[in-house]
């Protein structure tokens, strides 16, 4: 065990694209089980979550605050895709509100989505901007151009505060990007480095 198990959190959080559901197999449930795999052989403590693209931020990010015990650390990764993506960063900004960063966002083909319901047409244009804050320290970013919608630029507000990966161009429509073996592998292995795990797995 690692002695770190005693004093820190470990959360990883999965938001899962348009129309996607967890009772369905896709690409993100597939990723979350494998997560979650890892994690039980390793760090039995560690929670790992999944959820629809359209569930509140502002709540999650309380229920993190409520539940995370006191003098404890907690490291926390979370993966966006489509507009799950979006959801991911809206909550960094609430967690940011509540004082909690965020080690690192990995973002599969993240598509911009408006507060305003007649504003998403904004999901389907090239020039929408996802902003990430400066209590993130670290961003992975894939994207696609083959298909809509496609992911968005992403930006940081302080690039000394986060390290904003290069762009990963995955070859495959947007409705398939989740469902990359390669992105898989990297997601576990980033997931792993962060919470200091040293994976036996062969793939890894």
């Amino acid at each position: 065990m690692c002695p770190c198990d005693e004093e820190t959190t470990d959360l990883v959080l999965l938001y899962m694209g348009f129309l996607q559901k967890q009772g369905r197999v896709n690409g993100m449930v597939k990723l979350y089980l494998r997560i979650l795999g890892e994690l039980r052989a390793h760090r039995p403590n560690a929670r790992v979550e999944i959820y629809t693209w359209d569930s509140d931020p502002d709540d999650r990010a309380e229920f993190i605050l409520q539940t995370l015990p006191k003098n404890r650390k907690i490291r926390i990764v979370i993966v966006g895709f489509s507009y799950g993506g979006y959801t991911a960063k809206l909550l960094t900004d609430r967690l940011k509100d509540r004082g909690i960063e965020v080690e690192l966002v990995f973002l599969l083909d993240a598509v911009y989505r408006h507060w305003y319901a007649l504003g998403q047409w904004r999901s389907l244009v090239p020039w929408s901007t996802i902003r990430i804050c400066d209590t993130v320290k670290r961003v992975i970013q894939y994207r696609q151009r083959n298909s809509l919608p496609s992911g968005h630029r992403i930006v940081v507000d302080n690039s000394l505060k986060t390290e904003l990966g290069d762009i990963r161009w995955v070859n495959a429509k947007h409705v398939f990007v989740d469902d990359q073996k390669s992105i898989h592998d990297e997601c576990v292995s980033e997931i792993l480095k962060v919470f200091e795990i040293e994976s036996t797995s062969p793939s890894l």
